[in-house]
């Protein structure tokens, strides 16, 4: 897609972040359920393997989506680089989910510390983004949690496929900002033994 963003796997924390590819789309649609992607913007037309796998080749076409798994392979979701703006060297961070079994545990702050590390400390981003439908609290506290900086709500900023106007929270994660978001993040995942 661009010279300057250059994928990678990536690995630590238990977890190994990997560019994705169709053949991961199996083993995606078998852990996630289709209420994942209730708030969305882009998501399986049809709750099926050869909607999943049009979804996933939208991704692959808009963007970098990464799958993670655990250190054994066990698939527990993916996530992507997208909105990728070489001349501004900046991104953003989204269309993350995780399979039940992984929420609430090391996996998101690990998959995050890889995935902004690689952004800033290895491409030289200077602006992280990360933004969700301001109806999704679950998916908000994430991004609080993270250590990123709540920048406002876009009011009216998508019409959903239902006919909702959904208003968008933006976040980022400025390179100044993050040795300490990246040494909270560390400690987070030291109190959870990873």
């Amino acid at each position: 897609m661009t010279e300057w963003f250059q994928p990678a796997t990536l690995q630590g924390h238990g977890v190994v972040v990997e560019p994705l590819s169709l053949s991961d789309a199996a083993s995606l649609f078998g852990c996630c359920a289709q209420d994942t992607f209730r708030f969305f913007t882009d998501f399986p037309a049809s709750w099926d393997l050869a909607g999943f796998e049009e979804f996933l080749q939208r991704r692959l076409e808009t963007g970098h989506p990464v799958v993670f798994r655990t250190e054994s392979r066990e698939t527990l979701g993916m996530s992507s680089f997208f909105d990728i703006r070489p001349d501004d060297r900046a991104l953003e961070i989204g269309y993350t989910w995780l399979t039940e079994s992984a929420r609430g545990t090391h996996v998101n702050p690990a998959v995050k510390l890889l995935m902004i590390g690689h952004a800033i400390e290895k491409l030289g981003a200077l602006r992280v983004q990360l933004k969700t439908d301001a109806r999704n609290e679950r998916s908000r506290a994430a991004i609080l949690k993270l250590g990123a900086t709540y920048e406002g709500t876009l009011r009216n900023y998508v019409l959903m496929r239902d006919g909702h106007r959904r208003a968008t929270a933006f976040y980022s994660i400025l390179p100044e900002e993050w040795p300490l978001v990246r040494q909270r993040l560390l400690e987070r995942l030291d109190r959870l033994g990873c």
